[in-house]
């Protein structure tokens, strides 16, 4: 058994925005984990799901090969001894449900067979990651194993800014954060795609550019320096600006959802990654009103606990 746990992760601010140079922050949500684990039985025995498990890991390792230059940094070799002997990552963090499934599993690979014997800088972790994760959805900004790896808080700029690590207990003392669940899921790869796409179109391209990325710039700035005041304004804001602009990443059963939570201000909703399904995040100050209104509309939701405390679940 390999100990090691990799934790899921939920990015709170600058989902798809990254992709264009926004800033971005994203906590770790241990409630769901991963990791690496070498079975007792040769491949050709393993029950469904982990033979299903060993070949994503034989094709992520046929990837990494086509570039072994590229990976220098890694021990290939060591990879494949493992995955011939059964190696498997056993997750419980749901695919396609915007919580980074894919980025627990570069983080653990990076981990494991990493070859650097001294710490590297958090900008080449970040790249390596991205390149890595990019097996699993052609576009990665590297923000989701690298959550995972260090499992904290992280804030994430562009692609020559340092990533950090921060502190979110005034955030998270002020505010209550549910994952809301949605039946359907989608493709991460096919969803950014379409974004990007999308802003082959001017107009959409420069509502992104002028509306969106700075305000995902103004959001996450509050949550960092603490400015809570100025928060609920960017939060709605958020949460109209998806709403008019994201709608191709929000399933239609959550349309009403959102646009109560503008209306009333006893919540905002969200992306959860990258959309299409999975969950949804609910951001409030209004605790009890939003719970009563996920109960009277039979909402399943589950309460985020601020990083680092034990999680809970409602």
């Amino acid at each position: 058994m390999i100990e090691m746990k990799y934790p899921a992760k939920i990015i709170l601010f600058g989902e798809y925005g990254i992709l264009l140079g926004s800033l971005a922050l994203a906590i770790p949500y241990p409630h769901f984990s991963g990791q690496l684990r070498i079975t007792s039985k040769l491949p050709a025995h393993l029950a469904t799901a982990e033979l299903s498990s060993n070949g994503e890991l034989r094709r992520f390792l046929g990837f990494l090969r086509l570039e072994q230059s590229k990976y220098g940094f890694l021990n290939l070799n060591y990879f494949e001894e493992e995955v011939q002997n059964g190696l498997i990552f056993e997750s419980s963090i749901p695919a396609g449900f915007g919580l980074g499934s894919s980025g627990a599993l570069t983080a653990a690979i990076y981990d494991r067979y990493t070859e650097d014997p001294f710490p590297i800088d958090p900008l080449t972790l970040r790249n390596r990651l991205a390149a890595m994760e990019s097996f699993f959805h052609k576009v990665s900004s590297g923000i989701d194993p690298l959550t995972s790896l260090w499992s904290q808080p992280v804030l994430l700029g562009n692609a020559r800014t340092l990533p950090s690590t921060v502190e979110m207990n005034t955030f998270f003392d002020t505010y209550s954060l549910y994952l809301l669940d949605i039946p359907s899921r989608a493709s991460t790869g096919e969803l950014v795609r379409k974004f990007l796409t999308d802003c082959n179109n001017p107009e959409y391209r420069k509502t992104m550019e002028e509306e969106y990325l700075p305000l995902v710039d103004r959001t996450i700035a509050s949550v960092i320096s603490v400015e809570i005041n100025q928060l609920d304004g960017y939060l709605t804001n958020y949460s109209e600006l998806q709403f008019n602009h994201f709608s191709g990443m929000i399933p239609e059963s959550m349309f009403k959802h959102m646009k109560h939570g503008i209306d009333t201000g006893d919540f905002q909703l969200k992306l959860c990654g990258s959309g299409g399904g999975g969950q949804m995040l609910a951001i409030t100050r209004n605790k009890s009103q939003a719970v009563d209104y996920f109960d009277s509309n039979r909402l399943t939701y589950s309460l985020i606990a601020n990083p680092g405390i034990h999680q809970q679940t409602t």
